[in-house]
């Protein structure tokens, strides 16, 4: 038994091909994608393919065509997939590093997202693009963690000292840093969900923590279903602006024997079953993902296909979209009328980080932070 979305609009062969080279790669999605190369705008494919960083897994399955994609399509995706496998390989060693330095100041750190993802989810550090690294500690030690960075070579996205500092700490949920000599970027977090979006219930479940080994390293990863609940929760504050992340999902989920009862109960305590339920059925719908007959039930109601049907046509529209059409999707996925309430004014209102990064630290004083953000919001939409 499958959930399948009826589209109602049109997802060109592009995307197509770019959905079905996530999947195992059976005689049968082979025949599939064979049909769909008549035609195929191969640059089009391509550039889709980076905009979602999916270019990894295209060319792992394109490979297994070298007749039919042309050589100089193919030579470009092999090169790109190389420059990204050395600087995953390189990522991850300073990943381990950092770590180290961490662990012998007797912080726990989590990290999750980049390598580790890429490991537990696709079994393969090769197949995901990541950028940089991110880590999750507990608040009271952001400010250890920010000085052991600075003694070996990382800037901090900007300098904050006294009480904004402790604003910042407040009221955001990373701290960016930067090494310009090994241009690795590090996200140090203390929340796992985003400054527009609110938890009904105590997250602190989530950092029930599991040490795992990752290339025969030992480190300390989230449980797979917590870390199913932190992704659920990652895209849907992000508007669903990647396929890799519904993907990365689909992986995660496929990838390791997830307890059902566990997330419906922890999913319903935070407010976020419909964000669990509809994230579920994207991956189904979109990356062939097979679920329990139980759980697949509930992804049927009218109000998660409905919804559905809003992510995807976002996705795959070319129309534009202005904050205020996110808003009204991102309020729908929300069961919970006082956690709509807070979403909405955080995201009019609240400043993100990267208005902390680019506005005069007077300006993010209440009640100046909220024009300032608000006015933001309207300029961007108008």
């Amino acid at each position: 038994m499958t959930y399948k979305g009826d589209h109602g609009f049109k997802i060109c062969d592009e995307d197509r091909i770019l959905l079905l080279s996530t999947r195992n790669q059976d005689p049968q999605v082979k025949d599939k994608i064979l049909k769909l190369f008549q035609g195929v705008d191969w640059e089009n494919l391509t550039q889709k393919a980076s905009q979602h960083r999916l270019t990894q897994l295209l060319y792992w399955n394109l490979k297994g065509f070298p007749e039919e994609v042309p050589g100089t399509i193919l030579n470009d995706l092999k090169k790109s997939f190389d420059v990204n496998v050395r600087r995953n390989l390189f990522l991850f060693g300073e990943l381990l590093k950092i770590l180290k330095l961490l662990e012998s100041a007797n912080i726990n750190a989590v990290p999750y997202k980049g390598p580790v993802l890429a490991i537990r989810a696709y079994g393969n550090i090769s197949l995901r693009h990541f950028d940089d690294l991110d880590i999750f500690v507990d608040r009271e030690n952001v400010l250890k963690v920010k000085e052991i960075l600075i003694s070996k070579g990382y800037k901090p996205q900007f300098e904050l000292n006294g009480f904004m500092q402790r604003r910042f700490l407040r009221s955001q949920r990373e701290y960016k840093f930067f090494n310009p000599e090994t241009n690795v970027h590090v996200e140090v977090h203390w929340q796992f969900q985003g400054v527009s979006f609110s938890l009904s219930g105590d997250p602190k479940f989530l950092e029930d923590f599991e040490r795992v080994k990752l290339n025969n390293k030992e480190v300390l990863s989230l449980k797979p279903e917590n870390m199913l609940l932190v992704f659920c929760i990652h895209i849907t504050g992000h508007h669903w602006e990647r396929l890799s992340w519904i993907c990365d999902i689909s992986m995660l989920v496929k990838s390791h024997e997830m307890d059902w009862d566990y997330l419906k109960e922890k999913s319903g305590e935070l407010g976020i079953e419909r964000v669990l339920k509809v994230n579920m059925a994207l991956a189904v719908d979109l990356f062939d993902l097979e679920l329990p007959d139980t759980v697949l039930e509930d992804l049927k109601s009218d109000e998660v296909q409905d919804l559905v049907f809003k992510v995807e046509k976002r996705i795959f529209s070319s129309d534009p979209e202005n904050i205020f059409q996110m808003a009204v999707l991102r309020l729908k996925i929300r069961e919970n009328m006082l956690d709509r309430v807070k979403d909405l004014f955080k995201t009019l209102f609240a400043p993100t980080n990267k208005e902390w990064d680019e506005s005069s630290p007077k300006l993010l004083l209440p009640p100046a932070s909220y024009i300032v953000r608000f006015l933001n919001v309207l300029r961007k939409n108008y």
